[in-house]
């Protein structure tokens, strides 16, 4: 495989799919392929949306509620319809009929719970473009067009704290010995796109976060070419008692804008917070 600077270099879908690799995952996805035989139904409006389907492994009950900042309907993580009648994301983590890749519209994906990349809601998004995804087991920040408010990571502060989401050792076992993650101290983080280096902003970013405070708040918000907000969402009751590694409570954030993610921040109040598999695309 060729290599970029700290990321490998994938050359077919099926590549990125293989959970446990150490390295940062790149996919350059051609025009006209397809993503691996998932098919999304879309919503109908640029509202909140929870994808369908449970990580693999994980509980329909430990999903979270996602609730706007504009007081938008509710939209229950795991494929569940909010209060009114919004519509969720269908099949986005799961696999469809026809093998067609999954289109997501545009609107937030608050707290899904995620084990690993081949279950999770981008997984079966065609990028034309470009698809990046950190796994920060290398303890850098080396993706392409990419600027984090803190390149501070769990392993600097023991190895037991660590919180990486599971697969990334290459097994589904409720831990990953040996990961990493970003950590920021202030329970704050901030990740900013580079729109000229990457030859235009993602129009899909998320990232899985890990830990934080106990029972935490999480609050997620993206922001657009002009720094405007695009979409603000808090999940609440987020986080188990326990900082030692565990990925039951691990919860996938993120943002589809059709016309692009500037930067994205994520919160917990009352401590640290970790992160894991920031993905971006376009």
């Amino acid at each position: 495989m060729n290599k970029l600077p700290g990321a490998v270099l994938l050359m077919s879908l099926a590549a990125l799919y293989n959970c446990g690799s150490s390295d940062d995952r790149v996919d350059i996805r051609g025009v006209g392929g397809e993503a691996g035989g998932g098919q999304g139904a879309t919503s109908g409006g640029d509202a909140p949306v929870g994808a369908a389907g449970e990580s693999a492994g994980a509980s329909a009950a430990g999903s979270q509620s996602g609730e706007t900042s504009a007081g938008a309907p509710n939209v229950t993580a795991g494929g569940a319809a909010g209060e009114g009648g919004t519509p969720s994301l269908a099949g986005a983590s799961g696999a469809g009929e026809g093998g067609e890749p999954a289109v997501l519209p545009n609107g937030a994906i608050v707290a899904e719970p995620y084990l690993c990349e081949t279950t999770g809601p981008f997984a079966h998004v065609q990028f034309d473009e470009y698809f990046y995804l950190d796994d920060f087991d290398d303890a850098s920040i080396d993706l392409p067009g990419l600027t984090s408010s803190t390149e501070a990571f769990s392993s600097s502060v023991g190895a037991a704290l660590i919180d990486s989401v599971d697969c990334d050792d290459g097994v589904l076992d409720g831990k990953c010995t040996g990961c990493d993650s970003l950590f920021a101290t202030t329970g704050s983080l901030e990740l900013t796109f580079d729109a000229e280096v990457l030859g235009g902003l993602p129009t899909h970013v998320g990232m899985v976060w890990t830990d934080g405070a106990y029972d935490a708040t999480v609050t997620f918000t993206g922001y657009d070419a002009s720094d405007a907000v695009v979409y603000s969402e808090t999940a609440q009751g987020i986080g188990d008692s326990s900082n030692y590694g565990e990925t039951a409570e691990d919860r996938f954030f993120g943002i589809v804008s059709s016309g692009g993610v500037k930067r994205v921040t994520i919160s917990n109040p009352g401590g640290g917070i970790e992160i894991d598999h920031l993905q971006y695309g376009r």
